[in-house]
């Protein structure tokens, strides 16, 4: 089992909206494309073969593609209906907080980044106690 952040998608303006709609979309039809090209249950021989291409053709950063890379090869069926894309923190995110709210502000492009606000639940306070136990 894996725990996640859970970001808060009501009340969000339109741009952010959509742009969250965009970018979910772009990373499910990567998805599958790579379950066309996914010959073996091997993720270097898909890694060699598509990654290079898809650098250029997408705007994903490396890491979401790799991470992509490693669901299609998990994926047993044909056809993804959903996917969920990890954002490690520093890496391609970085957490922020107001007065009564926490963000986590996502790297979507390259140079542009993209605030959601975070649902405070178990998860979060978790990984909040782990930030700061350091």
């Amino acid at each position: 089992m894996e725990r996640a952040i859970v970001l808060q998608a009501n009340g969000l303006t339109k741009t952010k909206e959509n742009t969250l709609r965009k970018f979910s979309a772009d990373a499910l039809e990567l998805a599958n494309d790579l379950l066309g090209h996914r010959k073996s249950k091997c993720l270097m021989d898909l890694h060699k073969e598509t990654y290079s291409t898809r650098k250029t053709t997408t705007s994903f950063n490396s890491q979401v593609i790799c991470d992509i890379e490693r669901n299609v090869v998990k994926c047993k069926g044909n056809k993804l209906g959903s996917i969920t894309v990890k954002f490690n923190v520093p890496r391609n995110c970085k957490t922020f907080s107001t007065k009564a709210n926490y963000f986590v502000e996502l790297g979507m492009y390259p140079r542009k980044r993209t605030a959601i606000p975070i649902k405070q639940n178990k998860n979060y306070q978790r990984y909040r106690s782990l930030l700061d136990d350091g």
